[in-house]
């Protein structure tokens, strides 16, 4: 893609502010009072099932329908967070999450028992209304554990919850509170060995893996498919950029159709307000 370079900056600065908060584990003391036993005994039975990488289930299971990111807008609010493994005399955890898939932040979640005996506190806010309140907790369905952000009213009463389900179990090193979401979305669309040809008809073998590489693909090493479509110019187009902090970097627009992974060049209009799409450089079909 040619004058790319404000775009990719663009998408650069948006995962800065993804990855400003570590997720590592950092202990509050809930109370002074409370006795090792009884911290230890909510690990023993909740600690489990809350930890690893969670993403909002309803952005997974639209992410693979519409093959798209631009149309699947399933982001809004806590969008995806990752909790760590807590020592025992440990009596909270500090909980970083994706803000509306573009800023990252994080809670504190503290092993007390909430509401429900599946659920544990947290100090998440509701910025609207400040006498509303979140806990977290977890339920099974068909053997599989998904996690629940129960939004509370002032007087203990439901007012809405949004299910997340696990994607990894820890983030490989990772301080990007939204990587479950870009590991998610590469594991969906792209993660595959392809067959590729350009336009003049060459073919080449080419895989993408889950965690962001590619071989095979010019002398690229990394991908990244950008979800976040706040802080960008104008454009109604899915884009993937190859190798985004080196010098070479290299954007192009996708689109998928059941085996087949197109890309496509773009460019601005006139006065550079709009990216368009171009003119297909490669077509890959995915090997079964």
């Amino acid at each position: 893609m040619k004058n790319a370079f404000y775009y990719i900056l663009a998408i650069s600065m948006i995962i800065s502010c993804k990855s400003s908060v570590k997720t590592t584990i950092k202990v509050d003391s809930l109370s002074a009072g409370k006795t090792p036993e009884k911290t230890n005994s909510v690990i023993d039975k909740l600690g489990p099932f809350f930890y690893g990488v969670w993403v909002k289930s309803s952005y997974i299971e639209d992410i693979a329908k519409t093959k798209s990111p631009y149309s699947t807008s399933e982001l809004g609010g806590v969008a995806s967070f990752q909790i760590g493994k807590l020592g025992p005399k440990d009596d909270s955890t500090h909980v970083g999450y994706s803000l509306n898939n573009h800023e990252g932040s994080d809670f504190v979640l503290y092993l007390k028992t909430g509401h429900k005996l599946t659920s544990l506190k947290t100090n998440l806010p509701d910025y609207d209304v400040k006498s509303n309140f979140f806990e977290l907790g977890y339920t099974i369905n068909n053997k599989d554990t998904v996690l629940m952000l129960y939004h509370y009213n002032k007087s203990n009463h439901i007012i809405d919850s949004t299910r997340y389900s696990k994607v990894a179990d820890e983030a490989k090193g990772e301080n990007d509170a939204a990587w479950g979401i870009q590991y998610i979305t590469n594991k969906t669309l792209f993660t595959g060995k392809y067959i590729s040809t350009d336009t003049t008809g060459a073919t080449s073998k080419i895989q993408f893996t889950n965690d962001g590489n590619v071989l095979g693909l010019l002398n690229f090493k990394y991908y990244f498919i950008n979800t976040d479509f706040g802080a960008t110019p104008e454009d109604d187009l899915d884009e993937i950029v190859f190798d985004l902090y080196s010098k070479k970097n290299t954007l192009y627009s996708f689109k998928i159709n059941a085996d087949t992974l197109n890309l496509y060049d773009t460019h601005y209009n006139s006065d550079s307000t709009k990216i368009l799409l171009g003119k297909r450089v490669y077509k890959l079909v995915k090997q079964k």
